[in-house]
């Protein structure tokens, strides 16, 4: 990836309102967290009443509206195969 495409910015506005750019997929969203892909690392957005309103990956813009309390990035850690998510499920 080159200097633009790893560009990012987030804003907030009002904790009501995120605006971010520079993501390349939305992993998963449910009312109380949004979980972005950006590169190499994740994006974590946590709330209630989140919702994402927005969300163009052609130029990696997405917005969200809710009571946003916290935005932190960590790296991704790598998938686990279909085994080892069937036995934790189970409890194994």
């Amino acid at each position: 990836m080159n200097g633009i495409q790893n560009k990012q910015t987030v804003r907030i506005e009002d904790r009501s309102l995120l605006c971010v750019n520079g993501i390349t997929g939305l992993r998963e969203f449910s009312e109380t967290e949004v979980i972005y892909e950006s590169g190499d690392s994740l994006l974590f957005v946590g709330g209630e009443s989140l919702c994402v309103t927005k969300l163009t990956l052609e130029t990696g813009e997405s917005a969200v509206t809710g009571r946003i309390d916290s935005v932190a990035y960590s790296q991704e850690l790598p998938r686990k195969g279909l085994i080892s998510r069937i036995f934790r499920k189970n409890g194994i």
